[in-house]
C-alpha cells in the first residue's frame, strides 16, 4: 500500500537525521504521528 512505500522514505530520511541530528530522531520516534510502527 501507499502507507508501506511511505515507511521506506522515512526510514531513509530518518537514517541521514539519526547521524545529524540524534534529538531530532529521538523525537520523531516518540510522536504519535509514527503510530507505533518501526
Amino acid at each position: 500500500s501507499f502507507s508501506l512505500m511511505q515507511m521506506g522514505k522515512i526510514a531513509s530520511a530518518l537514517n541521514i537525521y539519526q547521524r545529524k541530528k540524534k534529538l531530532f530522531y529521538i523525537s520523531i520516534l516518540t510522536s504519535p504521528t509514527t503510530g507505533g510502527v518501526t
